[in-house]
């Protein structure tokens, strides 16, 4: 009886060990080139290209904290290149997190050149409510 009841327990506790456990992750980090320019992304070791007009999209990382860095080719002829927006900063992956970075680029003159960097990501980021003591 005794051993009946073991190999019982010991099923249901593999049982609920592989319900409980996803093996997908859902996390995604897409890159939409818009601008005028190639940009590479410096990401978990390693580099990425997304050339102008390409959209880039990493699938099922895993979850953590992750740096990034972005650089950009200016066109021939630009002399005053800037760049607005988060072009370095972490990546928080979460359980099903989504982000979209976005570049686009404009010009004022023959010589002033400005790519935009515009991110946003798929989880809340509303602070948590504090309750009383």
């Amino acid at each position: 009886m005794k051993k009946a009841l073991f190999i019982v327990l010991m099923f249901a506790l593999t049982a609920m060990s592989f319900i409980s456990c996803d093996s997908k992750v859902d996390n995604s980090i897409t890159f939409r080139n818009s601008s005028s320019s190639d940009a590479k992304i410096n990401f978990r070791a390693k580099e990425y290209d997304v050339a102008s007009g390409t959209e880039l999209i990493l699938k099922e990382l895993p979850k953590g904290i992750y740096p990034y860095e972005t650089l950009f080719t200016i066109p021939q002829g630009f002399t005053s290149p800037s760049i607005e927006g988060q072009v370095a900063g972490d990546f928080t992956l979460r359980a099903g997190t989504n982000y979209l970075m976005l570049f686009t680029s404009g010009y004022t003159d023959s010589t002033d050149y400005t790519i935009y960097v515009s991110l946003t990501t798929s989880d809340d980021q509303t602070p948590p409510e504090t309750t009383g003591p």
